[in-house]
């Protein structure tokens, strides 16, 4: 009988940037109004908080290293910018909405730094990202289809530009690989990995 191999290990990955302080205190002060309404939303805060650049999905942990020195070698070709805060939407549409976000201003530094790790990823043998690149902050999750009255309730909050109080841009200094991961407390985003740009 021929002997079973296991599996590597693997765990749900992620590079994406941390969101300071002071810009989660202004996340939150958008979402304050909107959880009052009592929506069909799963308010997203906290550590929860980030702006993916690219998902990796399932990999072994023997690449986590790889995939760190990846993220080293991008880092450092790659000088500080700021990023700004833009309109929230949604996902997968207006007309639908499942998730929430912020949107984040494309500037041509967070284009290229995202770009870049693709071009680099791609080499190293990992799968392309078969999206476009859209940066935003997700804020909540519609936890189950909704019904066409939540949906309008929804939407309504959508179309009208929040209140920003406080800040509302910042520099992006560093960079993070993630594991993202549920136990029973919910989900988590942990870093397992990160640097700091020059």
């Amino acid at each position: 009988m021929p002997e079973l191999i296991a599996s590597p290990p693997a765990k749900r990955l992620f590079l994406a940037l941390p969101i300071p302080t002071q810009l989660k205190s202004t996340i939150k002060n958008i979402q304050k109004p909107w959880q009052s309404l009592d929506l069909p939303v799963n308010w997203q805060g906290g550590k929860l908080l980030h702006l993916t650049l690219v998902f990796l999905g399932e990999q072994p942990v023997d690449r986590i290293d790889i995939l760190t020195e990846l993220m080293e070698n991008v880092g450092r070709q790659t000088a500080r910018f700021r990023l700004q805060l833009e309109a929230p939407g949604a996902f997968p549409s207006f007309g639908h909405p499942q998730v929430l976000w912020m949107g984040v201003e494309p500037s041509m530094a967070l284009i290229r730094l995202q770009r870049q790790l693709v071009l680099e990823l791609e080499s190293a043998g990992f799968a392309r990202e078969v999206h476009p690149y859209h940066p935003h902050i997700t804020i909540g999750r519609c936890p189950h289809e909704l019904s066409r009255p939540d949906r309008q309730r929804v939407q309504a909050v959508l179309s009208k530009p929040p209140v920003l109080v406080g800040e509302s841009g910042w520099e992006v200094d560093r960079m993070h690989l993630y594991e993202s991961h549920y136990d029973e407390h919910g989900l988590h985003y942990t870093p397992l990995s990160g640097i700091m740009l020059p």
